[in-house]
């Protein structure tokens, strides 16, 4: 099972939802945007050891709206989520092959489409 070091409910929430994707070692951090906010979700060693980190990025105030969905509107973007971060996993193993190196982000950023 990953570690998970995150303070931010809601991406304790998604991080739970999406820890399957990853590998049993990887660790889940969050990152503190310039407005103050954490929006960032990373995680290291996410295929293994010494793999480039993969770094989610939620802008602006997308977790904010995430947080004020219901039950059902959060189960929604929880597997709209799942769905883009599972085909960014694979797009990650490609760039793997392709050169990225583990000192190397992945950054995927979402947006508003997770809403539905």
């Amino acid at each position: 099972m990953p570690t998970l070091e995150l303070t931010r409910q809601s991406l304790i929430q998604l991080a739970n939802r999406i820890c399957n994707l990853f590998d049993a070692n990887s660790v889940f951090t969050e990152s503190v945007a310039t407005d103050g906010k954490i929006k960032v979700l990373r995680v290291r060693n996410p295929l293994g050891n010494a793999t480039p980190y993969f770094s989610m990025r939620f802008p602006d105030d997308l977790l904010d709206q995430y947080e004020a969905l219901d039950d059902g509107g959060r189960l929604n973007f929880e597997n709209r989520l799942l769905a883009l971060v599972a085909t960014e996993v694979k797009n990650l193993k490609i760039a793997i092959r392709n050169g990225l190196q583990a000192q190397d982000a992945f950054p995927v950023e979402f947006d508003d489409r997770l809403l539905g």
